[in-house]
């Protein structure tokens, strides 16, 4: 597959993912994403994504380059819901600070 096409759907699927939430916002009220949160998923897909890429252009070896993808998305999972988290407490906390 050519680099740039490659790039290309990377962004694409990033996209498409970020739609679900939009998608589910409109048919729900139990999902309410704001703009700052589709910025975070965003980045974090986004550094995903440009680390497989990463991964895919620098690295020559099939079986090394799938343990590094693996490790990539592993983490990805384990750290995007985490920030999510600590980010949700520590903006309760500025917003109960500034609202007193």
């Amino acid at each position: 597959m050519n680099k740039n096409k490659r790039l290309f759907t990377i962004l694409l699927v990033l996209l498409l993912l970020l739609l679900i939430p939009l998608i589910g916002m409109q048919f729900s009220s139990e999902v309410n994403w704001s703009f700052f949160d589709f910025l975070v998923m965003g980045v974090l897909l986004l550094g995903a994504g440009l680390t497989i890429e990463f991964v895919l252009r620098i690295v020559p070896k099939k079986n090394n380059r799938v343990v590094l993808i693996a490790i990539s998305l592993l983490y990805s999972c384990l750290y995007g819901p985490n920030w999510q988290s600590e980010y949700s407490v520590l903006h309760l906390l500025v917003l109960k600070t500034v609202y007193k």
